[in-house]
Formats: structure tokens, sequence, C-alpha cells
């Protein structure tokens, strides 16, 4: 880079060392004290979903989904469920992708876009 500019080179392994290896950006539900962190963010997850009560075929957006870590869950949790995750980071969306079924699989998709400026539907 040349004079004042900064090169900032994402590593997954940081993410993966401050996330656990779920990759869940948001918080945890710790029931107990003993849990791990990656166990804690499944609970949250299954938690939301009881929430939620979606119904079959229903679809469901992921404002800033981060790495995929609900969207995972949700494809093999749900599976007659829709869900499409957005995410303005291109390492992000990359991970997403790669955690999710194939393309050909269009019932869950990860889109890599600014937050709030999409046009149309998901």
């Amino acid at each position: 880079p040349g004079r004042g500019q900064t090169t900032f080179v994402p590593r997954l392994e940081v993410w993966d060392a401050a996330l656990g290896s779920v990759l869940s950006l948001s918080a945890a539900r710790f029931a107990a004290g003993w849990e791990t962190l990656e166990e804690a963010q499944g609970r949250k997850h299954r938690q939301l979903l009881e929430l939620l009560q979606p119904k079959p075929r229903q679809h469901i957006l992921d404002m800033g989904c981060g790495f995929g870590a609900l969207l995972e869950h949700i494809v093999q949790e749900r599976p007659l469920l829709r869900a499409t995750g957005v995410t303005p980071c291109a390492l992000q969306a990359a991970v997403c992708l790669g955690r999710l079924p194939p393309s050909q699989d269009s019932r869950v998709r990860c889109l890599e876009e600014a937050l709030l400026r999409h046009e149309g539907r998901y």
C-alpha cells in the first residue's frame, strides 16, 4: 500500500477464535455455566425457531446473517423452510455459502449486498 493506506486482510482463524467454531456473531443463550459457546449458540438457534413457529414452506429472512450459522441450523432442522441471509461482507458471504447445501437447492441462499439497500423481494 501507498503512504497513508492500510491493507486489512481478514483472517478466518481470528473470527473462529473469537466466535467459536459455529461462527455465530450474535449472543448465545447459556442455560448452565458448563455449556460451551457452541452449545449455547445452538440453544439460541433452537429457541429462536421455537419462538417464530414457522410453517413449512415459509420464508425466513436473516438480515445481517454473518457467517450463516442460523441459516445452517434452519437447513438442518427445518428442511421444508426457505431462508435467505444477507450480509455486506464478502468474507462472511463466502463462508456462509460454503456451509449451505449446493446451489441447486433454491430454498436457502446467502447474498452479499448492502443491508437496507435492496430493491424488490428476497
